[in-house]
């Protein structure tokens, strides 16, 4: 996998919601067809995924502007679980001045198209992005390769639970039938199949079925929340916030480590749907401390 960070500076002074994900994802897209048409549509369109239809070949971070920037609160939407992050502003807007800064980073999973985007994506350096009603230029351009190999020697075989944060909305597809709904709170089976999913496409290695990992651990704390919708408002659909996740007794090591580090993954990937929108980011605390298990 690959992750491009761009650094941008706004324009001039704007708003922004609190989570930009489309707005970033149609902002970069854009910008990536004034100098590679083609590449552009790969990114859009993504790769052929079988018989759930074509497959996201990148994943986002949605744009955070760091300095020149106020938070006002317009929607009262009460308590958040999360004292970070996006998720902690739900409710809030971004009053950005001009000369304000920030960052967004786009992460790709597919090997053809990563391989393609080093030698196009430089050329954004200088170009205009514009998120929302905010137009941003391209200031520096940084390109880390992550190495899941190495994901995989630092996931732990041994480990008293894990803290799960959602900070931005996410979703989660069935595994089983039309696909037609979504699935608002952590279901641990479709959370590790859609990580398995995610693996299988950047490693082009087979895993266990999701149902077998999911059998191996339990939700022993939660704490989220979905942003209050409105007719009429593009209101995020997903949820924020955290889970505990813990193994039950007699769990074998392989499948602990396994679980570590699909979690560990998804800090890289984000998981569940629209991924390349932003959705799904997430934050991962291994605590390799022995805790009472399920028995």
């Amino acid at each position: 996998m690959t992750t491009f960070v761009f650094e941008v500076v706004a324009e001039s002074g704007c708003v922004l919601p609190w989570f930009p994900g489309h707005e970033t994802r149609g902002g970069f897209l854009r910008a990536v067809r004034c100098v590679d048409e083609g590449l552009a549509e790969r990114l859009h369109s993504g790769v052929e995924g079988g018989a759930r239809g074509r497959r996201a070949v990148m994943s986002l971070k949605a744009l955070r502007v760091v300095s020149g920037v106020r938070w006002v609160r317009v929607e009262d939407e009460g308590r958040s679980p999360l004292r970070w992050g996006l998720g902690s502003r739900m409710g809030f807007k971004a009053l950005v001045e001009a000369g304000g800064r920030g960052w967004f980073s786009v992460t790709l999973l597919d090997e053809g198209v990563a391989r393609d985007s080093v030698s196009v994506l430089p050329s954004l350096m200088g170009v205009e992005v514009v998120v929302g009603e905010c137009r941003f230029r391209v200031s520096s351009l940084s390109i880390e390769v992550v190495a899941t190999d190495k994901l995989w020697e630092d996931a732990p075989g041994e480990w008293g639970g894990i803290d799960l944060y959602f900070s931005t909305p996410t979703y989660l597809n069935p595994l089983r039938g039309d696909a037609q709904y979504k699935i608002l709170y952590p279901d641990l089976t479709a959370l590790l199949g859609n990580l398995v999913a995610i693996a299988r496409h950047v490693t082009r290695r087979s895993y266990p079925k999701p149902e077998e990992l999911a059998n191996h651990v339990y939700v022993a704390g939660i704490d989220i929340k979905t942003p209050r919708t409105k007719s009429g408002t593009n209101a995020p659909t997903g949820f924020v916030g955290w889970v505990k996740v813990r193994p039950k007794k007699g769990t074998p090591r392989e499948a602990m480590k396994l679980i570590a580090y699909l979690l560990k993954l998804s800090e890289k990937t984000n998981l569940g749907g629209n991924r390349s929108a932003g959705y799904g980011e997430t934050k991962v605390d291994v605590s390799t401390k022995n805790s009472s298990s399920e028995d």
